[in-house]
Order: C-alpha cells, then sequence, then structure tokens
C-alpha cells in the first residue's frame, strides 16, 4: 500500500520539476465553504506522470515554492470547479492563481447532451474508472488525517 506525506510546501526536487511543465492538475480540500473565514486544508498536485504532492498549508506563511508555482505564469493548473479552489487560494493564502482552466466548465462546453458534470462523472464517461467519494466529506482540518483521506485526496486531483 502506498503510504502518502504530507509537506507544509513542495519539496524542492518536486517543486524544480512542476515549476519545469506545461500544466499541472490541482485539487483542494477544504474546511466550509464561507470564504474569508473557512481555509484551504489540503492542496493536492499531479503531474502527467501521476507524480502526486500533498501539502498541507501552513496559514501564518512557509509556502513560498507552493505560492511560486500557483502564480508561475508558464505553467497552466487544471482544476475541476475552479471558481471554488481559485477564490479559496486568494483569500485563504493570498495567492493569485494564474493561468488556470476549468474542467467542470469545459465539460459544459463540449458535453452539452447531459448535466452530470461532476469529476466522478468524468472519471467514468471518459476513463472508465469508478472514483471513490466516502472521504469526500470527512473533517479535513483534523491536525492527523487517516491513509484513507489522503489516498482519496491524491486520487481525487
Amino acid at each position: 500500500m502506498t503510504e502518502y506525506l504530507i509537506h507544509d510546501d513542495i519539496p524542492e526536487g518536486i517543486f524544480n520539476n512542476f515549476m519545469k511543465l506545461e500544466k499541472i492538475a490541482v485539487d483542494t480540500e477544504l474546511h466550509g465553504l464561507t470564504m474569508n473565514r473557512d481555509q484551504i486544508c489540503l492542496v493536492q498536485l499531479c503531474d502527467q506522470e501521476e507524480q502526486v504532492c500533498l501539502v498541507r498549508p501552513k496559514q501564518d506563511g512557509g509556502y513560498s515554492r507552493l505560492k511560486a508555482l500557483m502564480e508561475n505564469k508558464d505553467v497552466l493548473k487544471v482544476f475541476h470547479f475552479a471558481l471554488t479552489d481559485v477564490a479559496f487560494f486568494q483569500t485563504s493564502l493570498n495567492i493569485e492563481v494564474t493561468p488556470f482552466c476549468c474542467t467542470k466548465v469545459m465539460s459544459k462546453l463540449i458535453r452539452t447532451y447531459t448535466q452530470n458534470h461532476g469529476l466522478k462523472d468524468l472519471h467514468l464517461e471518459l476513463l472508465g474508472i469508478q472514483m471513490e467519494k466516502e472521504q469526500q466529506q470527512t473533517n479535513w482540518a483534523e491536525s492527523d488525517l487517516s491513509q484513507k483521506q489522503l489516498k482519496y485526496a491524491a486520487n481525487d486531483v
């Protein structure tokens, strides 16, 4: 079984690799959805080789590499439902994500034959992969996240 590790910031070697890429997948786990009150609890990053990095940014800073990657204009950040994630990067971490695109918006523009545009729906239809979402509603603000939560987070990006 893969053991998932959480970092305060992107480790330097992974950061250097990510900064050379054209695009990277990004997701967040939040503790609530109220802007200017709730926080990003976990950031998941994944490259095309499926190298996943889990970052738990401290609210007092110390995530300079995460900030540099998210603000790097040469790396496209790919989100599913970017509206929420990008807004929380701004309000929670003072990070201005640019450039970015949203697979949910792309799905709505391209897949006009359906109303099902969730990430789980896209995985099943386009990749034939059934996503497990049982950990989605867990408490991401807990100081110690379980390996089940971390596995979910790594597979959700």
